[in-house]
């Protein structure tokens, strides 16, 4: 009779799958954390559309919804897309494919990044121009309307002129018997409409310049003017792409092969990024330092649309972020350094050097600028110290970091702990 021992595999951790991207996930973990994601995408779509149409048939309104569901599906996207990163990152490792094919999943995220700041650079600066034109009408109605009609003639009178040159060419090229194709002539705008119609600055049904804002209403909200339409400009160029991506994932990351069996050695998301001990290799290093920046531009990215909604609740965000990456980074630094073989407080250099640099200009240029002002009427050259201060900072850190990336590790086991593994 064969003897047949059961062997439990290790249970799943979620909080390494999702935000771990130093580790290895299994074809099982990947496809749970790939699912789940997928249906946080899908339900942000269609559960507060589908609330607010069941409010609408009930007799109520829906906008309320409808606008919670505009400005928390561009956070889930950013988050879903920057975890999804994640699992692939760890899903390819223990296939040993490279990593970097996973870099593939944050493309749909940096177009969408991009077309939502284009858009909202290009509203932001009619909203500024609105606002001017507001603020001359308010100043004197009377002669902001004459510059308004000065414009507006201004353009008649050059549309009219392009369509008589238009006019003189077409007659001239059929005197010369030229078989050419006739040119569409520019219309003259008022021309050809009615009373009311097709002038420039004609406010519309919504009380602005053809239905739009006009600076002789109040303005509109800036929020709703600049952010609430380019809200959706990510999703839109996150989901297209992402179906195409959701093969590749499907139909190869998630069905490749384990590289080989190991023992499951991983740092774990909290031990990697909050604990001080221990030892990391030059690997976990560096993907820990990309996970850190992907978290870190998503909170940047979550905190300015909340910000949107509720302006105190970015700079409590943005604080909240600023003092666990700090955390995050001296613990990464510390562990490397371990490994290297010399004290975890070596990866206060950096900081040292810049409390050193401020105490500097703060003890020594500051009483030098004052005297100087005082005697001469004019700074001695603090611009000069304060630059200098700043670069030497600059070249220490990032000195340091490159050394911390690229130092080779100490292979004995000393006393930090025994040295992570070759593939780590």
């Amino acid at each position: 009779m064969t003897d047949i021992t059961a062997v439990q595999k290790p249970r799943m951790s979620w909080l390494d799958t999702l935000f771990n991207p130093s580790g290895k996930s299994t074809k099982i973990e990947f496809t749970r954390a790939w699912t789940l994601l997928f249906f946080l995408q899908l339900g942000v779509v269609m559960l507060p559309w589908f609330a607010a149409f069941v409010m609408g048939l009930a007799g109520g309104d829906g906008q309320a919804i409808g606008r919670f569901g505009l400005y928390l599906s561009p956070i889930v996207f950013v988050t879903t897309t920057v975890l999804s990163y994640v699992i692939h990152t760890r899903r390819l490792r223990d296939a040993g494919k490279s990593t970097l094919f996973a870099l593939l999943i944050l493309v749909p995220l940096l177009l969408g990044l991009a077309s939502f700041g284009s858009s909202v650079m290009q509203k932001a600066g009619e909203y500024a121009t609105l606002y001017e034109d507001r603020q001359e009408y308010l100043d004197d109605p009377i002669a902001f309307r004459e510059k308004k009609a000065e414009e507006r003639q201004k353009k008649i009178e050059e549309a009219e002129a392009e369509r008589k040159k238009a006019e003189e060419e077409a007659a001239k090229a059929k005197d010369e018997g030229e078989q050419k194709e006739e040119k569409e002539l520019p219309a003259c705008p008022g021309a050809e409409e009615g009373p009311g119609q097709g002038q420039v600055g004609q406010r519309g049904p919504g009380g602005g310049f053809r239905g739009g804002p006009s600076p002789e209403n109040p303005l509109p909200d800036q929020i709703g003017f600049v952010l609430r339409p380019n809200l959706q400009s990510i999703q839109m160029a996150i989901i297209p792409l992402s179906a195409i991506l959701a093969i590749w994932s499907l139909v190869w990351v998630a069905r490749a092969p384990v590289e080989q069996r190991y023992q499951h050695q991983s740092q774990g998301f909290a031990r990697l990024y909050f604990g001080y001990s221990g030892r990391i290799g030059q690997k976990q290093f560096w993907l820990g330092w990309l996970g850190l920046v992907a978290m870190v531009g998503a909170g940047v990215v979550v905190s300015s649309i909340l910000g949107a909604i509720f302006p105190p609740a970015s700079t409590i965000i943005m604080g909240l972020i600023g003092i666990a990456a700090i955390w995050m980074i001296n613990a990464l630094a510390y562990k490397r350094i371990h490994d290297i073989g010399f004290s975890g407080l070596r990866a206060f250099i950096p900081l040292a050097v810049t409390v050193g640099a401020g105490l500097l200009v703060l003890l020594i240029a500051m009483p030098l600028g004052w005297l100087s002002m005082l005697h001469c009427g004019v700074p001695a050259g603090l611009n000069y110290l304060g630059i200098s201060a700043g670069l030497a900072v600059v070249t220490v850190c990032l000195l340091h970091f490159l050394w911390m990336g690229f130092a080779d590790p100490d292979f004995d086991v000393d006393q930090f702990g025994e040295p992570p593994l070759a593939m780590e």
